[in-house]
């Protein structure tokens, strides 16, 4: 397949959506990668089904990309995250293949090979935008944010609590997602239907339990730097960052 460089096109700005790439080829996985990130959405790359797996588990992608003509494609356990468990909807997927489907995938797009990657992009674009949730408003790319003694560097993707040693927390594009909004009203309470519309998207078909389960991990996240505290659970009624807790005024 021919590998084209990136065509010098003005960057979109749309909001941004997370998109799991599996692709085993490292240059060419780089390359969609590449092409996604200009259109303005975040890239979870994976190189094969072990991570894919993993990265489905921790973030709740939007929408995968596959390489139908991978070993990938035909992994038990890939395809079992894929169609979704529980209460979980199958995951929006596009598969890349150049002969017969892999068995068990029903995508929503087929793209054959060869094919141009802007093209490609442009077709996973259209689709993020059809019939999705409301958007959500797009992350900053660089920067940080401080409230309290919580610090978010957007360029790092990671969280650290201000003044205290310099060790920052990695976030996933979700969690990061969770703080950036929780953070910009600090002493608000915000109910789990308001979290949702801003992280997932009005309209998503995401559960309290779902993100019960990621204000865990944020408060994981912020426990491995000590700022824990500062994220309070509100019972009955939601989460929020409490400045007074961080003993930091903002």
């Amino acid at each position: 397949m021919p590998i084209h460089a990136l065509e010098t096109l003005p960057r979109r700005q749309v909001a941004a959506r997370d998109v799991l790439v599996i692709v085993e080829d490292p240059a060419l996985r780089e390359l969609i990668a590449a092409h996604l990130r200009h259109q303005g959405h975040i890239v979870l790359p994976a190189a094969g089904a072990a991570d894919a797996c993993r990265l489905i588990a921790e973030v709740q992608p939007d929408l995968v990309l596959l390489d139908g003509d991978t070993d990938s494609a035909r992994d038990p356990a890939l395809l079992s995250c894929l169609r979704g468990a529980d209460d979980n909807a199958p995951l929006p997927l596009v598969l890349l293949q150049s002969g017969a489907s892999a068995g068990g995938l029903a995508p929503q797009l087929r793209i054959a090979k060869p094919y141009r990657p802007q093209a490609l992009a442009d077709a996973v674009h259209r689709l993020l935008q059809a019939g999705q949730p409301t958007p959500r408003a797009p992350l900053p790319s660089a920067g940080r944010l401080r409230a309290g003694a919580l610090e978010l560097d957007f360029e790092l993707r990671a969280v650290r609590q201000h003044g205290g040693p310099a060790t920052w927390a990695d976030l996933a594009p979700t969690e990061l997602r969770l703080l950036h909004h929780l953070m910009l009203q600090p002493d608000r309470t915000h109910s789990r239907a308001d979290l949702v519309g801003a992280v997932w998207g009005a309209g998503a078909d995401v559960d309290a339990r779902t993100v019960d389960q990621y204000v865990r991990r944020l408060r994981e996240a912020l426990a491995a730097v000590g700022a824990d505290a500062a994220l309070k659970t509100v019972r009955g009624v939601g989460y929020r960052i409490d400045l007074r807790a961080a003993d930091i005024d903002a």
